[in-house]
C-alpha cells in the first residue's frame, strides 16, 4: 500500500536511458509509435525505485503522467479509478502514474497528497523537475506536451500508443 505525506518529495532524480521520443503531435500520425521507448528510472514518493522498462519485465504497461493542478488531471483520475475496478483493465498490463509538472503556488499541492486525496490506486513515480509547471525529465523523455498524457509501451519495449488530454473509457 501507498502512503502519501504533505512532507514527501515533490522530485526526484530520474535516469534515461535511450533515446527520447519526439514531442507528441496530435494532428498528424504519431512517429513515436513502433519506436523502442526510453528505459526510465526513478522514485517513488517513499524514495522506492521504479523503472519502466518493458523488455525486462515483459511486461507492457501505461505510464500517464498527471499534473496535480490541471483540471482535466482532476477528472481523469477518478475514470482511470473505475476503469481498474470495472475489470477491464488487462491482467497483465502494468499502470504508473507520474507526478510531473509540480508548481508549489499552484493548486492541490503538494502532489503526494494530490494523489492520495484523488484516490489514486497505482504506483506513482515522481519526475525530475524542470522548473516552475513545466515537463520533468521524464515526461520530456516520453515526448509530453499536455496534460494528461497517455503512453502505452508494449512487452517488446516498443511505443503503441500515445494520447494528450481526457480520455473516456
Amino acid at each position: 500500500e501507498t502512503t502519501f505525506s504533505s512532507s514527501l518529495p515533490d522530485s526526484q532524480p530520474v535516469t534515461v536511458t535511450g533515446d527520447s521520443l519526439e514531442s507528441f503531435q496530435s494532428t498528424q500520425g504519431d512517429t513515436a509509435v513502433g519506436v523502442d521507448a526510453p528505459v526510465i528510472s526513478g522514485l517513488n514518493f517513499a524514495g522506492q525505485e521504479i523503472v519502466l522498462d518493458a523488455k525486462a519485465t515483459g511486461r507492457p504497461y501505461m505510464v500517464v503522467f498527471l499534473a496535480h493542478w490541471c483540471p482535466h488531471c482532476n477528472a481523469e483520475v477518478p475514470l482511470l479509478n473505475d476503469w481498474k475496478h470495472s475489470g477491464a483493465v488487462p491482467a497483465e498490463l502494468d499502470v504508473i502514474g507520474v507526478a510531473t509538472a509540480v508548481s508549489k503556488s499552484s493548486p492541490n499541492y503538494p502532489p503526494s497528497s494530490w494523489f492520495s486525496n484523488r484516490g489514486w490506486e497505482w504506483p506513482v513515480m515522481v519526475d525530475e523537475s524542470q522548473g516552475d509547471s513545466a515537463a520533468g525529465k521524464a515526461a520530456k523523455a516520453f515526448g509530453a506536451t499536455g496534460w494528461p498524457y497517455f503512453v502505452i509501451v508494449g512487452a517488446d519495449g516498443k511505443v503503441k500508443v500515445r494520447v494528450s488530454g481526457e480520455v473516456k473509457a
